[in-house]
């Protein structure tokens, strides 16, 4: 095997939150079911061949949680919307707010029938509609500036008039059956309930970043993040069980960015370019050894098994540490929050071709893998 070089990107989806750069300003949003005419839908293919569990959502409130259908339905190629008929589905009620973890849906609608078996490239829709007392259920989506997410996947609703194009998308996590982990189903459709910050500084946590297994061999040359850099930190690359600087450290001058002004986007360069080994774990992280405040901005997941539906795979999540880089013992001095995502990530610059010898064969990555170079 060789590496190959290939045009500049950030692992994982770099651009995903590039907000201050792309028109995909991120905003955490809701809609609400006020009537038992109103129908919600997420059309999507079926990202690998299999048999479907569930989808996981977020309930983010309401006034009656009334009883909710949820399930799969066929979708109508004359209308490019769901035809109106489950075909797998589960009847939610005394559920709370909250992330939602419904049992599996099955041509029955008790758990006695069969799950949809799917090809990969089916077109699925997933529908939720109240069913019996008026309800008022607010269900938690993400939107996009610029309605980029307006085709496919497809986001719709049905006020009672027929189905139409929303740029509310649900925030979602799928489930195949036998596997504990969501699976990745589109950059842009995320298990998240909230967007936020976190700061560090010396007065702790001091170092901050994101802890992961590389999918796929990559040279590194540099990361990207978004946050609020007010005073100078560093960057650094660990070889995560034992700490060793595999990295050298990365000066971020907050006078040569443009981070000062406020939360926006920075990447830097290494020194001196790094290979990541598949299926080896490593870290990311900042350092603030001042006491004025940084952040790194983040989002939240419904659950740990939803990491899996984020670009990073299900590895990728936040990793903090009060100590300073010199105090540094092992693995025990950081803790890990498996709920929050960090918006921090590599810049790579080569990969793996998968081949023996010179090279020509094809490069492999994973499902999840969503550089989002073209952006």
């Amino acid at each position: 095997m060789s590496m190959v070089d290939v045009p500049l990107f950030g692992w994982p989806a770099q651009a995903f939150w590039r907000n201050d750069a792309t028109s995909f300003g991120l905003s955490v949003r809701s809609f609400t079911l006020d009537s038992t005419a109103d129908r919600y839908a997420l059309i999507f293919q079926a990202p690998k061949t299999g048999t479907l569990d569930r989808m996981e959502f977020n309930v983010s409130g309401g006034t009656t949680l009334a009883d909710m259908r949820a399930g799969w339905q066929n979708l109508d190629l004359a209308t490019g919307y769901p035809n109106g008929t489950y075909t797998h589905w589960r009847t939610l009620t005394g559920y709370s707010s909250g992330w939602l973890t419904p049992s599996f849906f099955d041509s029955n609608g008790d758990g006695t029938g069969s799950r949809r078996t799917v090809t990969r490239g089916d077109y699925v829709c997933f529908v939720l509609e109240p069913v019996g007392a008026t309800p008022n259920i607010t269900i938690g989506a993400t939107r996009y500036g610029g309605g980029v997410f307006a085709a496919l996947p497809a986001s719709v609703r049905n006020t009672g008039t027929g189905y139409g194009t929303d740029t509310d998308i649900m925030q979602c996590a799928l489930f195949y059956q036998g596997e504990s982990n969501a699976t990745f189903l589109n950059p842009f459709i995320l298990p998240a309930t909230a967007f936020g910050n976190n700061n560090f500084s010396s007065g702790g946590p001091r170092q901050v970043g994101a802890v992961f297994t590389m999918p796929f061999k990559a040279r590194a040359v540099g990361v990207g993040l978004r946050g609020d850099l007010d005073v100078d930190v560093i960057a650094r690359l660990f070889d995560s069980p034992t700490n060793d600087l595999i990295a050298s450290a990365c000066s971020i001058d907050k006078d040569t960015t443009a981070a000062q002004s406020g939360t926006t986007l920075v990447e830097v360069m290494f020194p001196t370019a790094h290979v990541l080994n598949a299926g080896s774990s490593y870290r990311l992280a900042l350092e603030n050894s001042a006491a004025t405040a940084c952040n790194l901005t983040h989002l939240t997941i419904g659950s740990s098994s939803c990491a899996a539906a984020m670009a990073g795979g299900s590895t990728f999540v936040w990793t903090e540490t009060s100590l300073a880089y010199a105090s540094l013992v092992n693995e025990a001095s950081w803790s890990q929050n498996t709920t929050r995502i960090p918006h921090i990530w590599l810049l790579i610059d080569q990969l793996d071709d998968g081949a023996g010898g010179s090279g020509g064969g094809a490069i492999v990555v994973p499902q999840s893998f969503s550089p989002m170079g073209a952006f």
